[in-house]
Parts: structure tokens; C-alpha cells; sequence
């Protein structure tokens, strides 16, 4: 068979099981409501003007997690995508919405900087207008709340986010976007394979280094999109474990045996983006594996 045809059937075979998994969400009986959860879903639609299909991708994402919060029996289920992802909105998601457990997903740019003043390195995000979010600002300004460490799960798709776990300079400015989320640097570096073993249940799942589109080829016609996908629905609806839910996502996407053997994701490769060039793709697990988003 051509290797036009096996690409087309295999993006058709991935658009069906999706379509597969919206219907069961459906019909699923949803367990009883318990209070204080809160789920958002932000993204930044900064610098995508040239990539209208990734806005488009990446707003789909946003508002399946959404609906699986929403089935999950979320008190609050937060789609924040586009206008609403404000500063003031990303740093009440790492707030869990004042609720006592939360999770929060991100998509956007990224990207890190040195700040010439004191030569402390840093790491940022954006929100929708292209301002930026300092891993220091949101760990500082939010201090009172995310201490309490009510944030349990964050994804962050996004350039450099998952680069280093982070700490405090000397100075005392916090660095790190996994500490600024989850107010800890007790972080285990091998998320995937750890078992948490006193109980903390964290986990913060970002990129080392670049980030990929959610509209690149990567053995697969908008990979990244259908890898997001069932690994929400794996996670949130069905709550398997993360690792669980990262070998489901592997094995709908790829047909491989695990996210071991999602190589390119795992270990990481180096991808040359027709519009900025080579990087370095490797996704970043840290703490927990083994948690279960609830």
C-alpha cells in the first residue's frame, strides 16, 4: 500500500476513535457529585495569526478537558481559551478557582529569559495579549493560595515550561515554572516510571525545550492533538493513573506498546519545524506517575 493511502487511513482510524470516545462519554454513568473541584483550560492565541488551524486544534482541546470536567462532576469546569486566558485568570487556575483540588491545562507559547538586573534566568508564558507571566510573578503573587498546594495536576504546552523544576535564587525570586505551579521542588525527575510513595500526589507535565504544534507530523498527521485527547480522556474521564493514561494516549496515536516506546516524546528527538527551524523535543513528567486526577 502506498504510503499516502496508510497515512490517510490512519488519520480516518484516529478521527474515528475520537468521534468513539465523545459517543461513550455519552452514555457513560457518571459518578455522584462530590464539592470542591475545579478544572480550567487555558490557552494563548499569541503569535498564532500565521497557524490558523492550530487555534483551531488547540480550542478543541480546551473544551473536550471541559466537557470531561463536566461529566466528572467538576463544581467548577473552566474553558478559558483565547480572551479569557488574562494573567489574572492563569493565576487563579494556580489557585484551583479558590477550590480545594484543582488541575489546569495551558497551551501557548513559552519561552525563558535572563533577567539583566540581577542575571537570574527565568521562564514565562503568555496570556492571550501577549503579556507575559513570569514563573517568579505567578510564584510570588499567588503565594498565600497555591502554598496550599490545592493545584495537584498541571499541563503546560508550552516551549522551556518543563526545562528545570526550579527553586529560589539567592535573591530569593523563584524560578521554575513546575515550583511556580505547584509550590514545591520536591519533585521527582522520573514522573513516568515514580511511584509516590508519601503520598503527595503532584505531577507537572511540560516540554524540556521546544514544544510541538498540536498541527505538526509527527509519525501522524496532528499527533499532538489526538495524543492530548485520549490522554484527557484517559485521565480525567476514565482516571487511570498518569502513566496509564500516557501509555493510552501513545498506543492510540502511535499503536505502540507504551509511552516507553513513544520514543520521541519520551527520551526526546530533534524536529525540524519548516518555519523556525530545528529544536529539540522531549516531554517532561515530574513527580507521579502514579496519580490518579480525581
Amino acid at each position: 500500500m502506498e504510503r499516502g493511502m496508510v497515512n490517510l487511513l490512519c488519520c480516518f482510524a484516529r478521527n474515528f476513535t475520537i468521534l468513539g470516545l465523545v459517543a461513550c462519554l455519552c452514555i457513560l454513568p457518571l459518578e455522584t457529585c462530590y464539592g470542591g473541584r475545579a478544572c480550567t483550560a487555558l490557552g494563548s492565541r499569541y503569535r498564532l495569526e500565521y497557524l490558523p488551524g492550530e487555534k483551531q486544534l488547540c480550542s478543541t482541546v480546551a473544551a473536550f478537558i471541559k466537557t470531561l470536567a463536566v461529566f466528572r462532576n467538576y463544581e467548577k469546569a473552566n474553558n478559558w481559551y483565547g480572551a479569557n486566558t488574562t494573567g489574572y485568570n492563569i493565576g487563579i487556575a494556580a489557585n484551583a478557582s479558590g477550590e480545594q483540588y484543582g488541575i489546569a491545562f495551558y497551551v501557548g507559547h513559552g519561552d525563558n529569559f535572563t533577567d539583566q538586573s540581577t542575571g537570574n534566568k527565568h521562564w514565562q508564558i503568555y496570556d492571550d495579549g501577549g503579556n507575559l507571566v513570569w514563573d517568579r510573578w505567578l510564584y510570588k503573587y499567588y503565594t498565600n493560595y497555591t502554598i496550599t498546594q490545592r493545584l495537584r495536576f498541571t499541563l503546560i504546552w508550552s516551549c522551556w515550561q518543563g526545562y528545570t523544576i526550579g527553586g529560589t535564587y539567592p535573591n530569593g525570586d523563584a524560578y521554575g515554572m513546575p515550583n511556580a505551579w505547584l509550590h514545591t521542588t520536591n519533585l521527582s525527575q522520573n514522573g513516568y516510571g515514580y511511584h509516590d510513595s508519601d503520598g503527595m500526589n503532584l505531577t507537572f507535565i511540560g516540554w524540556k525545550r521546544e514544544a510541538p504544534f498540536l498541527t505538526y507530523n509527527i509519525w501522524g498527521e496532528n499527533a499532538s492533538y489526538y495524543f492530548l485527547l485520549n490522554f484527557y480522556n484517559s485521565a480525567l474521564y476514565y482516571q487511570r493513573t498518569i502513566r496509564q493514561s500516557l501509555d493510552d494516549a501513545s498506543a492510540a496515536v502511535w499503536h505502540v506498546a507504551s509511552f516507553a516506546q513513544a520514543w520521541w516524546f519520551h527520551t526526546g528527538f530533534w524536529y525540524m519545524d519548516p518555519d523556525e527551524g530545528i529544536g529539540w523535543l522531549e516531554m517532561a513528567i515530574y513527580v507521579d506517575g502514579s496519580q490518579r486526577l480525581r
